[in-house]
């Protein structure tokens, strides 16, 4: 196999795994609901926590899908683009990635189940080979010319 064709396989595993992890999530469910009261301990809120909950009820579900979905897209237009060898579609690849490494604080708190855990790591690894293959090497070149692969097309 040579790297183009394992740089095609990686697209394409990619969203196959994204696939996968979403239908074990919804399978395994939140273990955050898991855990009852006694384990949480008691806590008093205060104003802040007031404040923080209602932002989080009101305005964060809306703003946080919006942002998924926007987030979603661009990942799936960014694999395609870069199926198809499109400088764009490196740039907006790195982009896409430190936006999600920049969102992880926020979603750091909650606890995932160790099956969420090993699909995560394997969609970042992944990434990171895809980052690899994209700025090193003969695929790096193929980009950068912005032609298409010409040893991927059958000839008879």
């Amino acid at each position: 196999m040579n790297v183009f064709r394992a740089f095609r396989c990686l697209l394409v595993t990619q969203p196959l795994l994204f696939a996968c992890a979403l239908v074990i999530l919804f399978f395994t469910g939140d273990p955050q609901s898991d855990l009852n009261a006694s384990e949480i301990g008691s806590y008093e809120p205060d104003a802040l926590d007031n404040a923080l909950s209602w932002v989080e009820a009101e305005l964060a579900p809306w703003a946080i899908n919006v942002l998924l979905l926007v987030l979603l897209a661009l990942y799936f237009a960014t694999l395609i683009g870069l199926f198809y060898y499109r400088r764009w579609a490196r740039t907006l690849f790195v982009i896409g990635f430190l936006i999600g490494i920049a969102l992880v604080p926020l979603t750091s708190g909650e606890s995932v189940s160790s099956i969420d855990a090993i699909f995560d790591t394997l969609m970042v690894t992944l990434d990171g080979a895809i980052m690899a293959l994209a700025f090193l090497g003969p695929v790096a070149e193929t980009i950068d010319r912005g032609a298409p692969n010409k040893s991927l097309v059958r000839t008879r």
